[in-house]
């Protein structure tokens, strides 16, 4: 392909043989004829030339939180049996004017290396690629372009920050005074299961109207950890946000994931997108929310109540942009499978709304930044620790 100086050259070739022609003048049409021959032997060497060029391409993290550090590196192979020319590497990424990299002759049989980082400001899916090559002629009256390597993705989750939940729930907050309290009932008359009776067995504990039905005494099981259970649930109802409040929801949702489960507890994640079925997958939690985007919704009344029915103790966290009475209900109709519930708000302005923190049948946090979702969380827990920064280390 001729570039714009090739063609703006071969127009001034054809100019000078028409005043050659009207003038009379043999030197014009030399020089027509110089410029267009160079021109046209220009637009030759870059079309006969043949690129045995390959390129391996490495993102390394494929997957990352926002503003993590993520780098692509590129092995570039000659194969040919001669030395490749001046080539100018344009590799494409999403959001961004992509990376131009320029690569010197390479020998036959020869490697280059080179890498360039990628954005990571911003969650959800970076594009990379295809990548172009792109070979001038020494005078750039000629360029020819083609595609040597193909796409990659990156993967970038929400950013998040830890949430210290307290060991045995040993705070003195409301929080952790109410798990605690629910941590001694579960222990001493509620049970998990039923199992068969064996030698030393309390015969409290034994399930008469169950045994009467079986062969063998059934011994009502405990489960004390239940309430090392959340479940966390965010609302995508578009109406309930603005842009700023969505991504601010997202990062809490990701927060008190990912900080429950690095203390132990089981998680079991989800959101109220039509059709969103609850996990205890993180990795593929942190997926659905790199992705997420505000639009319909099912009814929080029916997305909690289908999380709840799983903890069998614990709580759930419902995370939402403003405070609306039907996810009020929902939070305080998350009993009997939940102990507690919590309501994250992240509209701007949600501290008015949260005041204390406490509400009748659950709890309320301000999750408008990160800096307010902590200071609600150690509230809640009365534990003055944690860090509005992602850790090192992160899952």
């Amino acid at each position: 392909m001729i570039t714009r100086y090739g063609f703006a050259l071969a127009v001034c070739g054809v100019l000078s043989a028409v005043l050659g022609r009207l003038f009379g003048v043999i030197e014009l049409y030399v020089i027509a004829a110089g410029l267009v021959s160079l021109t046209v032997l220009s637009t030759l060497v870059v079309l006969l030339s043949h690129n045995r060029l390959q390129i391996e391409r490495t993102v390394n993290p494929s997957r990352v939180f926002v503003d993590e550090s993520a780098r692509v590196d590129l092995r570039v192979h000659n194969a040919g049996w001669r030395t490749s020319p001046v080539l100018r590497l344009t590799d494409p990424v999403a959001g961004t004017i992509g990376a131009t990299l320029s690569v010197s002759p390479l020998r036959a049989r020869r490697d280059a290396l080179a890498s360039y980082r990628l954005p990571s400001e911003r969650r959800g899916h970076v594009q990379i690629g295809p990548m172009i090559a792109e070979r001038r002629d020494p005078f750039g009256l000629a360029v020819r372009r083609s595609t040597i390597a193909g796409t990659a993705e990156v993967l970038v989750y929400p950013r998040w920050q830890v949430l210290d939940f307290p060991d045995r729930w040993s705070g003195p907050g409301p929080l952790s005074q109410l798990m605690r309290q629910r941590t001694l009932a579960r222990s001493s008359d509620e049970f998990h299961t039923l199992r068969n009776y064996a030698p030393g067995d309390d015969l409290r504990r034994v399930h008469w109207k169950h045994s009467a039905r079986s062969d063998d005494l059934k011994i009502k099981q405990t489960d004390p950890t239940a309430v090392q259970r959340v479940a966390v649930l965010l609302d995508v109802d578009a109406s309930h946000y603005d842009p700023a409040s969505f991504e601010e929801a997202v990062s809490a949702a990701a927060s008190i994931a990912l900080s429950a489960d690095r203390a132990g507890f089981r998680v079991h994640a989800s959101t109220t997108a039509v059709g969103a079925a609850a996990s205890e997958d993180l990795e593929e939690y942190l997926e659905t929310l790199a992705l997420a985007n505000p639009g319909t919704s099912r009814p929080a009344t029916q997305a909690v109540a289908d999380v709840s029915r799983w903890l069998e103790g614990g709580m759930v966290v419902v995370v939402s942009g403003r405070s609306q009475p039907e996810a009020l209900a929902a939070m305080r109709n998350a009993a009997p499978g939940a102990d507690t519930g919590i309501l994250v708000l992240c509209a701007r302005g949600s501290s008015g709304q949260v005041g204390n923190g406490t509400t009748r049948g659950g709890f309320l946090m301000d999750g408008s930044t990160p800096a307010a979702l902590l200071r609600s969380w150690q509230r809640l827990t009365g534990i003055a620790t944690g860090s509005v920064t992602k850790p090192t280390g992160a899952p």
